[in-house]
């Protein structure tokens, strides 16, 4: 992540939970401080289940 007043690279110095939510303290490379706070923007989405079709033969046996 990038400082938001001069855009140089930031490090993460501290981090505390509230609630579930990471709240993190960090420093730029020109010593500036300021924190985050990580919020979901989304809901997350059931992962899709794919169904796998086996085809039967005259058999009656299972073929791949």
């Amino acid at each position: 992540m990038k400082c938001p007043l001069c855009k140089a690279p930031t490090e993460v110095k501290h981090t505390k939970d509230d609630d579930g939510t990471p709240i993190r303290r960090r420093h730029c490379y020109n010593e500036h401080s300021f924190n985050t706070k990580e919020v979901a923007i989304s809901e997350p989405k059931p992962k899709r289940r794919i169904r796998k079709v086996l085809a039967v033969s005259e058999s009656g046996r299972k073929a791949a």
